[in-house]
Formats: C-alpha cells, sequence, structure tokens
C-alpha cells in the first residue's frame, strides 16, 4: 500500500490444494480489475491454469480452482490491460483448444502459443473478427488468436508492451531446438485486428 516501503503477511494461509504432487501453484500472476478486485493465476502440472479472486484487495481469497478456459501445460501466462482490452497469452492444450487436427497435437509442450482477447476488464473472452493478413494474425480456435504454431519450437514466459496503435508481445522460444529459452522474439499485434468493431 505504500509503494513497497512496508509488507505485511496475510492472516489467510495460501497453500496449494494438491499438496500430494511435489509441484504446486507456481509463477502467480495478478491482474487488477478497474472495480479494485483482484484475479491470482498460477501454473500447474493439472491441464490448466488456477485461479483465485480477492474482493477485499488482497486480505482474503478465494480457494483456488481451475480455469477451465485457461488450459495450460505447465507453463506461464500473463494477462495485461491494453487499451480498452485486457489480453491473456498463454499456451492452451491443443486437444482442449477445438482444433482438428488434434490427433496430430499430441504433445502438451509449449506450442501452441495464443492470445486471447476481453473487452469487459477481464471478467470473460470473447470471440472477436478473425485477423487480417500477416504472418502473427490468423484465427487459432474460439475465443483466441494464434501467436505461434509450430511443433518444432516451444514459446513461453510472455511480456505484453502496450503501443499507441496496439502491442508488442516479446516471448523465449526454442528456435528449432530442444531447449525452449534459448532465443526470444517480439510479435506485433493491433488494435484492429482484434477488434469486433
Amino acid at each position: 500500500d505504500d509503494c513497497g516501503k512496508s509488507w505485511y503477511t496475510l492472516p489467510q494461509v495460501f497453500e496449494s490444494p494438491f499438496p500430494q504432487f511435489s509441484v504446486g501453484l507456481e509463477e502467480p500472476g495478478i491482474y487488477e480489475h478497474e472495480n479494485g478486485a483482484l484475479w491470482l493465476y498460477c501454473r500447474t502440472i493439472l491441464g490448466h491454469q488456477y485461479q483465485s479472486r480477492s474482493e477485499d484487495g488482497g486480505l482474503t481469497w478465494s480457494p483456488m480452482v481451475p480455469n477451465l478456459y485457461f488450459t495450460s501445460p505447465n507453463a506461464p501466462m500473463r494477462v495485461r490491460r491494453v487499451g480498452r482490452y485486457t489480453v491473456a497469452i498463454f499456451n492452451p492444450i491443443p486437444n482442449n483448444c477445438l482444433r482438428e487436427d488434434y490427433n496430430e497435437r499430441g504433445s502438451i509442450r509449449r506450442t501452441p502459443f495464443v492470445c486471447a482477447v476481453s473487452d469487459n476488464d477481464g471478467h470473460s473472452f470473447q470471440d472477436f473478427a478473425s485477423f487480417t493478413g500477416g504472418a502473427h494474425t490468423v484465427r487459432f480456435a474460439k475465443r483466441a488468436f494464434l501467436l505461434e504454431d509450430s511443433l518444432r519450437d516451444r514459446y513461453c514466459y510472455p511480456s505484453v508492451i502496450e503501443t499507441r496503435d496496439g502491442f508488442l508481445v516479446a516471448y523465449y522460444h526454442s528456435d528449432g531446438g530442444s531447449y525452449a529459452l534459448c532465443a526470444t522474439k517480439i510479435a506485433k499485434v493491433y488494435f484492429h485486428e482484434i477488434c469486433d468493431e
């Protein structure tokens, strides 16, 4: 509350809902809604991002539950407000994302890499118009747009930077190798590509 000068411990103990696994909740992110409510999301090994919400500025939190829209291998997600939109960059598990070629995509490596878009402050993610042209502007599935889709590569750790006419997505990729963090890439997405007007 004072720009990091002092800190306090929450009265509520925040633990993983699955202590039997050696890997629990990892790499949390927090998105603050315009009304001040907080949305906490974490990567897990259970096929989804898990989430909790706080309505009192982070003093208390709801139970940690899976977000069924954000399927995911054990990989981080990034949610950010850009302009009047909220975008979520993540790695969906291909089998759960309405792909016609899901039988060819049995791996749950960090590919594909998609951008989901919300125009109501991240409360839901809507089905927008298809992107129009460009290497990074192909419709992926309902309510999400494809950023990357190579079976040879892995993509992870996105950062989102707003620009005057859209946003940049910077991320690691494997550049055809076996190690996911050996190269970086930046993709530009324009606001007119994700709007439905």
